[in-house]
């Protein structure tokens, strides 16, 4: 019994010693160790990629004098190389501009980017519209982006993505999903992407304000029964922008999960879908994906515009809410 309990304890020595490191983990480590030589490693974990395919990996290290550092490796997927350029130039300025991670090294041609973990305060407080307007703000009067793909191009890229995660669990039908995306897409983007002169006779084809003073256009007015009037969607979109705040950087997906509060301070990470668009559209997206009520809502853009929005400012934000 004692022989065989050597044997399977030299046997899994032995297999262990035989593993061998992926090549990008040594690539991490070794980038990570080259920001300070006599650095010793650590630990490196993988992190979760999300959507866009990327290789993410946390790095621990330790200095002569006993700090630990923690540092994120991202490898761009090899597909694109402009896109995967432009994602690296964006982190980049976000960087710079001081509300993104900072960047140590970058390298375009490898596609790979050295920045630093951001360590999340604990407990992480909840986001409120104020602060995340104050990083919108921040981001939209900082540097240009490079204009990268319009947003429907970067949902159907998710959407790739998802279907590559779905081949083999075959979870959901994303063939439907796809063609329904699709068809939905086409129809409705022409209309959100025409920036029309502002009308002065625009507000007189909406009825009145909503409790959350939000305007609909009388014929898609809500009825009794909490049914909105109106099936056809693009035609409620024929009322197009009535005015646009001109093109900024815009992150165009500041989720929860791309918020970070560390050290007291709100931080946007995660810049695969941003571009140079409508800031309005910024403000919209991150009201939805916060699942704000129409008071918090109002709170985000009125902290944002340091004002209550005017007319065509509600009219902008309800047809990208749409």
């Amino acid at each position: 019994m004692l022989t065989n309990h050597l044997i399977g304890l030299i046997l899994a020595l032995f297999l262990s010693g035989c593993k061998t490191t992926p090549p990008q983990e040594l690539k991490a480590r070794e980038l990570v160790l080259a920001l300070n030589p006599k650095a010793t490693h650590e630990s490196t974990e993988i992190l979760a990629g999300g959507l866009s395919n990327a290789s993410l990996y946390l790095v621990t290290s330790k200095d002569p004098q006993g700090a630990i550092h923690k540092n994120v490796v991202r490898f761009f997927p090899p597909e694109n190389k402009e896109t995967r350029e432009k994602m690296i130039q964006v982190q980049t300025i976000a960087s710079k501009a001081g509300y993104g991670p900072k960047v140590y090294t970058t390298d375009l041609e490898e596609g790979v980017i050295v920045m630093d973990y951001l360590t999340p305060d604990m407990p992480q407080p909840i986001q409120t519209p104020p602060k995340l307007a104050g990083l919108l703000k921040a981001i939209h009067q900082g540097p240009a982006f490079p204009v990268s793909m319009q947003i429907e191009d970067a949902i159907l890229n998710h959407l790739s993505a998802l279907e590559k995660i779905n081949q083999s669990a075959k979870f959901i039908d994303t063939a439907a999903i796809r063609q329904k995306l699709t068809a939905l897409l086409k129809s409705i983007i022409p209309f959100s992407r025409n920036f029309a002169e502002s009308d002065p006779e625009f507000g007189k084809d909406f009825g009145s304000s909503n409790d959350d003073g939000s305007l609909l256009p009388k014929e898609f007015e809500e009825s009794k029964d909490g049914q909105r009037q109106g099936a056809d969607s693009t035609k409620f979109l024929e009322f197009g922008i009535t005015h646009h705040h001109g093109a900024v950087a815009c992150h165009r997906d500041l989720n929860p999960g791309n918020v970070i509060i560390s050290g007291g301070r709100y931080w946007a990470i995660d810049y695969d879908n941003a571009s140079t668009d409508d800031p309005l559209l910024d403000i919209a997206i991150t009201s939805l994906l916060h699942w704000f009520t129409p008071p918090q809502e109002q709170e985000l853009v009125q902290t944002y515009f340091d004002r209550p929005p005017n007319q065509a400012e509600k009219n902008n934000l309800m047809i990208y809410r749409e």
